[in-house]
């Protein structure tokens, strides 16, 4: 009887230290898992849709001088922005981003003539340094700013007559951005961003302004506030 319990004790302890075994092998093969799930020490590609509402005072400056009586353009114009770009961990703490928007807005007022079209568009470049405020599994919070040498156009066109301005300038943007994982490599991307752009005077071909009347040059400074949505792919 004694031998049969110290066999039966036995054969537990062998039991209980293989199953731990077991148990240890599995979480070392789902640990890699697990940090391939961690976004903030991944390579990331982003890209997505935004709505920015900016302020180009030059330019509704403009617009307003040159419409009909009462008719008024508002301070702040909505725009749509395409942007996309690419996300590299330096540390546990901090990540550089390097990303391309494309801004696009219009303006229809009255004028003399009809009825005038004003477009503006930009290609905004931006290197940003950002430090992770929150990395879980399968989400991350980071806040972050950064600046980049923008270009600026406005298109002009009333009837068959049409006109194209350019002009380049710094560009400095704030952003805050949270991901939250929809798998292993995909994650929703949310973001919110504040920018300040400094295109200086807007020219085309000849060297001629918008308002067509020499020595008072047109600017496209503007102040924006931002949203974005879309997706980043973690490797």
């Amino acid at each position: 009887m004694t031998r049969f319990v110290l066999f039966f004790v036995l054969a537990l302890l062998a039991l209980d230290m293989q199953q731990t075994t077991a148990m240890g092998q599995t979480n070392v093969r789902e640990k890699p898992t697990l940090d391939s799930v961690l976004s903030a020490s991944r390579i990331a590609l982003f890209g997505g849709l935004g709505v920015s509402y900016m302020n180009p005072q030059d330019i509704v400056d403009l617009i307003n001088t040159a419409s009909i009586g009462s008719q008024r353009v508002s301070e702040f114009k909505s725009a749509v922005e395409f942007f996309g770009g690419l996300v590299i961990p330096v540390n546990g703490d901090v990540t550089v981003k390097a990303e391309y928007a494309y801004l696009l807005t219009s303006y229809n007022v009255s004028v003399p003539l009809g009825v005038q079209e004003y477009t503006i568009t930009g290609h905004l470049p931006t290197v940003l340094v950002q430090y992770i405020l929150v990395s879980e599994p399968t989400y991350n919070v980071k806040a972050g700013g950064g600046l980049g040498y923008h270009f600026g156009f406005l298109e002009t066109k009333l009837g068959g007559l049409e006109d194209r301005f350019s002009g380049s300038g710094l560009g400095i943007k704030l952003d805050l951005e949270a991901s939250t994982a929809l798998g292993e490599n995909l994650f929703a991307y949310l973001g919110a961003d504040m920018r300040w752009d400094f295109i200086g005077d807007l020219t085309n071909g000849s060297g001629g302004n918008p308002s067509g009347i020499p020595g008072t040059p047109t600017s496209l400074h503007f102040l924006s506030v931002g949203a974005k949505l879309g997706f980043s792919h973690y490797f």
